[in-house]
């Protein structure tokens, strides 16, 4: 399902991830490692339908006669919303059973994704266009990446691990709207809004946006460096 696994093999061949991921292999967790497989299906499936309401906004806002009654039915939109949520609450389980990983350190391996012709970088982009994403989207995350120089986990992660869980809670699944969906907005949660609130500014000093996108970019990178070191991943 993820193209980034597809370049596991080689990648365990290239010798600066093999190095980089190399001096993680102390943190990596015991056991075998879940697979992504699910997430990112869930995923895909939002991807479709969000797909579909940019398309509609962009009409809309172009004053396209009948745009407006173009819109998703409701009960796609509920189903969308399912999906991402699904997709949010795989990544929040994903994190706690990567938290060992998801140091500043694992920022070794990320920025390996700098350099556009490495097969980290490519499987980035490849794996978030099979979500659905757009090109124009996936180079705006490259950008985001670039301003921050590809060490996502040392920004996020700043007050430590729970910051990422914060980032995680913070993500809207499409409450207010499927085109608001992945990026942040408060919880309502007092000690996670202040989490969120002091990462937000961390970010916006940065000239990045809190979303989804660094949180996936964080997961695939952790799970990546502990399948290199525990490759036989479970079922289901």
């Amino acid at each position: 399902m993820s193209d980034i696994h597809n370049h596991l093999g080689v990648l365990a061949a290239d010798a600066s991830f093999h190095e980089a991921a190399a001096a993680l292999g102390a943190a990596v967790p015991k056991g075998d490692v879940r697979p992504l497989d699910e997430m990112l299906h869930q995923m895909q499936c939002f991807a479709a339908a969000r797909r579909r309401e940019v398309r509609l906004a962009r009409l809309r806002n172009a004053n396209r006669p009948g745009a407006s009654q173009w819109g998703l039915r409701g009960d796609r939109v509920v189903e969308a919303i399912s999906s991402f949520g699904a997709a949010v609450k795989a990544l929040s389980a994903l994190a706690g059973e990567l938290r060992p990983l998801i140091t500043p350190a694992l920022d070794d391996v990320i920025a390996l994704a700098a350099d556009e012709g490495h097969l980290l970088s490519r499987g980035f982009h490849q794996t978030a266009v099979s979500l659905g994403y757009t090109t124009a989207e996936v180079g705006w995350l490259f950008e985001e990446l670039a301003l921050i120089a590809y060490r996502p986990v040392h920004i996020v992660c700043a007050d430590g691990f729970e910051d990422f869980l914060a980032l995680l809670d913070g993500i809207s699944i499409g409450e207010a709207g499927l085109t608001l969906a992945g990026f942040v907005r408060f919880t309502g949660d007092p000690d996670t809004d202040r989490r969120l609130e002091k990462l937000i500014i961390r970010l916006r000093t940065a000239g990045v946006t809190a979303s989804v996108f660094l949180a996936l970019v964080i997961i695939l990178t952790a799970h990546l460096v502990a399948t290199e070191h525990s490759p036989q991943p479970v079922a289901g």
